[in-house]
């Protein structure tokens, strides 16, 4: 339960307020603040000003900063979790970074809805879905740790997977070099093969939901409970209504045209189109048929799909590729994203797919990761769910 709020007005009361919230111990806020004392411009302080600099000195979040300035005093923890930010997301779940403090892991959770909850069917999808996903090996996946009660609190525990999504970089770098986009795509769609393996469809491959690791330069596909909304029986593309719609933003270029016309079911297909809309997009540095707002782009696409790359940018068999990935008709693409990691392969010349997860010589930038380990003392209090079988493959074979 939330503290009672008193909004602070004062430099001192701030200070007790930051005791209250139990971010520092009483001795380390006090020699916080005689810190902040023996700064210049400390005797005008205000309750702004002490907040800026404990920013500006990492002691707290500019999350935490905001809610202390509004009174609130908590709650900064969820058991051992210490709570550092929200995480914005547009499908209706709740994220928040935390560190798990017993092993000082950077994590995120996934606070569920109590009262949705209280659905048997929609508890029990929801063990079954972290359950599958805590089964995800490939590397590019990102790792899914636990289901845990702590008091009234529901948490889906997950890897905080660190850097920019490609969206953002290919904003700033423009279209990455034609081997680089190949071997991404090739590796997203052994990602999304597993994950249909073990889950079914993915529903949320974007850009947004691609992200870059600093420093290996590897990149991650975030899944369950990261993207979509993790009370959902079924992952599914929000189209409900216009300002659902809206908040797709550039998502609305990797939906595939059948899902738009079924009210955003989404299938392994068209997660097919998806990975061909990442390789589009990467090739040329823009999101694949992007009209400017997710209503125009959704309603051309239905219409008319959009129209690959091809010479001079790319070479004619990758935009060919491209175009097989993405055809209009689902039964004329290739009929499971594993199909499609072998047809990346043999356009972009890469090694078979049993040798690409160890063969990282040729790779550019992009090598697989270790596996994540979960932090000291965490469990997975769910029985395991048997995998959700793949649907039968269908639509025309990848060609030779």
């Amino acid at each position: 339960m939330a503290t009672a709020k008193t909004t602070p007005s004062t430099a001192a009361e701030f200070w007790a307020l930051l005791v209250r919230s139990r971010l520092h111990d009483p001795a380390r806020v006090s020699a916080l603040k005689a810190a902040f004392a023996a700064q210049p411009a400390s005797t005008d302080a205000n309750p702004s000003a002490v907040a800026q600099w404990l920013v500006t000195q990492r002691h707290i979040t500019v999350w935490q900063a905001r809610r202390l300035l509004r009174g609130e005093a908590g709650p900064f923890f969820i058991g051992d979790y210490r709570l550092l930010e929200k995480i914005d997301s547009p499908d209706g779940g709740q994220l928040l970074r935390a560190i798990h403090a017993p092993s000082s892991k950077r994590v995120v959770l996934a606070l569920l809805d109590r009262d949705r909850c209280r659905d048997v069917q929609t508890w029990t999808d929801i063990v079954r879905r972290t359950a599958v996903a805590h089964q995800a090996t490939d590397p590019m996946v990102s790792k899914t740790w636990a289901l845990e009660q702590i008091d009234a609190n529901r948490i889906v525990v997950c890897e905080d997977v660190a850097g920019e999504s490609l969206s953002d970089e290919l904003a700033k770098r423009g279209g990455l070099p034609v081997q680089e986009a190949g071997w991404i795509a090739m590796a997203l769609a052994r990602a999304v093969a597993e994950h249909h393996r073990l889950a079914g469809p993915h529903g949320a491959i974007s850009l947004q939901t691609l992200r870059r690791e600093p420093g290996s330069g590897n990149v991650r596909l975030l899944q369950y409970p990261l993207v979509g909304d993790p009370h959902a029986r079924s992952p599914r593309v929000p189209m409900d209504d216009p300002k659902t719609l809206g908040r797709l933003g550039t998502r609305a270029a990797f939906v595939a045209p059948e899902c738009i016309l079924a009210g955003g079911a989404v299938s392994e297909v068209s997660d097919v189109y998806a990975i061909g809309c990442a390789l589009a997009a990467m090739l040329t540095g823009q999101p694949p048929g992007w009209k400017g707002d997710a209503a125009t782009t959704i309603a051309t696409v239905a219409q008319a799909g959009f129209d690959p790359p091809g010479p001079p940018l790319v070479p004619l068999e990758v935009g060919t590729l491209v175009g097989y990935l993405t055809a209009r008709d689902p039964s004329a693409r290739y009929p499971s994203a594993a199909d499609a990691a072998a047809a990346i392969a043999a356009c972009f010349g890469f090694p078979p797919l049993a040798q690409a997860a160890t063969t990282t010589a040729s790779s550019p930038r992009v090598q697989p990761v270790a596996a994540a380990s979960p932090a000291p003392g965490f469990s997975l209090p769910v029985d395991s769910a048997s995998p959700v079988p793949a649907g039968p493959a269908r639509g025309r074979p990848a060609p030779g």
